[in-house]
């Protein structure tokens, strides 16, 4: 009998089930992108890479990345969320990671190892965006555009255990170019979260080019740099409850490695065989 092994937190794999087969939402039924809320936290979160602080309780979470171009699930899963105060955006980052011994320890830049992308556009009408990259060893690059003159004033912590690393963020409005919506108003921005996971096994496989990444937004071209292509998310005052949010297209296959065509030692990745009373 041969298992999905792909999923590390308990829920995903229910929660991708449920989102495929049956929706959550008439946004989720008509195939449009969910829009993330992006809430204001009495207090701010203490940056220690941890996403520990009760601030992040409130957030929505980002989660459901999907590989750009093949359309598939990630092998592991990854999530995202994304407070504010009145001076500052604060940005969590988890990466379930089934193969930690893997992680990939090159250099000093933010791309040398397993990372996360941050792509934000604060005003989509003028069209200027931002570009983070943190490492799990707390390599950040920071750039406006496609120029990495760009410097925030930005805090970043990471955080790895056996079974994922974690990233938080503190990002001034000001060297965003932005301020915080007032009561009763809300603020639209585009945002995307991209990850590249080096510890993906089956990386000299034929697949390889496209399998260490992962983009919350749907992306059928491998360029992370098309703000039309993000997601969208509403900067809010009001206090409802949080949600999980996966944008969803019929073009998503729900399983990880689907075609069996990343492999380690002629076994499937993200899948393994189990021998019982039902094998053929």
């Amino acid at each position: 009998m041969m298992k999905c092994r792909g999923q590390r937190n308990p829920w995903m794999g229910v929660f991708l089930i449920a989102l495929g087969l049956a929706g959550w939402s008439a946004a989720a039924a008509t195939n449009a992108p969910m829009i993330a809320a992006i809430r204001c936290a009495a207090v701010p979160p203490v940056i220690d890479g941890k996403l520990g602080d009760p601030a992040w309780n409130s957030a929505d979470i980002l989660t459901g990345f999907i590989v750009p171009v093949a359309l598939d699930i990630a092998r592991d899963p990854s999530e995202a969320r994304i407070v504010f105060d009145e001076k500052r955006l604060y940005v969590g980052l988890k990466a379930y990671e089934s193969s930690v011994n893997l992680m990939r320890d090159k250099g000093s830049t933010a791309f040398g190892s397993d990372n996360f992308e941050l792509m934000l556009q604060p005003d989509p009408d003028n069209g200027t965006y931002y570009h983070i990259a943190v490492s799990a060893l707390g390599n950040v690059y920071t750039a406006k555009e496609r120029s990495p003159a760009w410097k925030p004033a930005m805090e970043v912590k990471t955080s790895i255990d056996k079974e994922c690393w974690s990233a938080e963020l503190s990002i001034p409005f000001a060297d965003l170019g932005m301020t915080a919506p007032p009561a009763g108003a809300g603020h639209a921005i585009r945002l995307n979260v991209c990850r590249t996971d080096f510890a993906n096994p089956g990386m000299d496989s034929k697949a390889a080019y496209f399998t260490p990444f992962s983009s919350f937004a749907i992306l059928t071209d491998l360029n992370f740099h098309h703000p039309e292509t993000w997601a969208e998310g509403i900067m809010t005052r009001g206090t409802e409850a949080p949600r999980m949010i996966a944008n969803r297209s019929p073009a998503v296959n729900l399983l990880a490695n689907p075609e069996f065509d990343l492999a380690v030692s002629n076994n499937p990745v993200a899948w393994s065989y189990e021998s019982g009373s039902g094998d053929v």
